[in-house]
C-alpha cells in the first residue's frame, strides 16, 4: 500500500507499520511505542468497537448511512439498545435511543429505559472557529491551526533535518534528486524530515518519486502564470523545458502536478490556462 492508497485513517497505522514496524512512532511520559505497537492497538480498539455493536458510517452527499462491520451481523446492532443518529446535508443532528444509554454518554438528564429524543442545532463551522480563535482557544497559521494552550515546536534534530532536505532539494532549480537519493543522503534522520516537512506544509510530493519545496512550488506557479500573462495562449513541454531549465524528466511531471491543482488545463499535448 501506497500513500495514494489511503481512504480513511485506519489505513495509516498498518501502512507505516509496514515501512517501519519497530521505530518509535511517538513517546509519552517516558514510554515509547513502535508503529507496529501502535498498529496492533488500533486492531485490538476497533474489534472491540465492532464486538461491543458499534455500527460503520458511510458518508455521502452529506449524510451517513450505518451499516454492518465484516463478522458483525444486523440483530447485533438493531436491538433496543441501539441508537440512531439522523441528519441531512445543512439540517439539525437528531438522535434518539434508550435514555439510560444516552444519559452515559453525557447527551441528557433522562434516565429509564423509555427513549428518548435530543437535537444538536447546526452550527456555521467557519463562524464556530473564529470564536475560537478570538478567545485564543486555537491559533491559526497559515491553513494549519494547534490549540492555544499548547504551543508546539518540532523536534530539534528533525528541523536540522528537514532544513538540509530543503537544501537539497533547492540546489538545481526544479531538478530536485529523487526522493530515493535524498533519503539515502540523511539516513535515518529522512523519515523525521520528511514527515515534519509534510505535517508543516513545507514540503509537497509530485509524484512518488519526485518531492519539492513549498518554495519551489510557488515559484512553478508563477512561471507558468507569467507565461500566459505574457500573450502565450497554450504551454508544451518543450516550452516549460525552455522557461525552466528542467529536463522532460522534470517537466512532465511538474505539469501534470500543475493540471491536478488546477494551474493548468492540458488539451492534447498542450496546456492552457487554468
Amino acid at each position: 500500500m501506497t500513500e495514494a492508497d489511503w481512504k480513511t485513517i485506519a489505513d495509516i497505522p498498518p501502512h507505516f507499520a509496514q515501512l517501519q514496524g519497530a521505530k518509535t512512532a511517538f513517546s509519552f511520559e517516558g514510554r515509547d511505542t513502535t508503529f507496529q505497537a501502535f498498529d496492533d492497538h488500533t486492531n485490538q480498539v476497533a474489534n472491540a468497537l465492532i464486538a461491543s455493536g458499534v455500527k460503520k458510517a458511510v458518508i455521502a452527499s452529506g449524510a451517513a448511512t450505518l451499516s454492518t462491520n465484516t463478522n458483525q451481523t444486523a440483530a447485533a446492532i438493531s436491538g433496543g439498545g441501539a441508537i440512531t443518529l439522523r441528519s441531512s446535508t445543512g439540517a439539525d443532528l437528531s438522535i434518539s435511543g434508550k435514555a439510560d444509554a444516552l444519559k452515559a454518554l453525557g447527551l441528557t438528564t433522562a434516565t429509564g429505559s423509555g427513549n428518548a429524543n435530543l437535537n444538536a442545532n447546526r452550527v456555521s463551522q467557519s463562524g464556530n472557529l473564529a470564536s475560537l480563535i478570538s478567545d485564543g482557544e486555537v491559533v491559526q497559521t497559515g491553513e494549519r491551526v494547534r490549540p492555544g494552550a499548547m504551543p508546539w515546536e518540532p523536534p530539534a534534530a528533525a528541523l536540522a533535518a528537514l532544513q538540509k532536505l530543503e537544501g537539497m532539494l533547492e540546489a538545481d532549480g526544479f531538478q530536485v534528486p529523487e526522493n530515493a537519493a535524498w533519503q539515502k543522503a540523511l539516513g535515518a534522520g529522512a523519515a523525521d524530515a520528511a514527515g515534519l516537512g509534510f505535517f508543516l506544509g513545507r514540503l509537497v510530493r509530485v509524484n512518488a518519486e519526485l518531492t519539492y519545496t513549498v518554495g519551489q512550488m510557488s515559484r512553478l506557479q508563477k512561471l507558468i502564470a507569467d507565461w500566459f500573462n505574457g500573450g502565450h495562449a497554450a504551454l508544451t513541454v518543450a516550452d516549460f523545458r525552455g522557461i525552466s531549465g528542467a529536463s522532460r524528466k522534470y517537466g512532465v511531471p511538474l505539469l501534470e502536478h500543475c493540471d491536478r491543482v488546477g494551474w493548468t488545463v492540458r488539451v492534447g499535448d498542450e496546456r492552457r490556462k487554468g
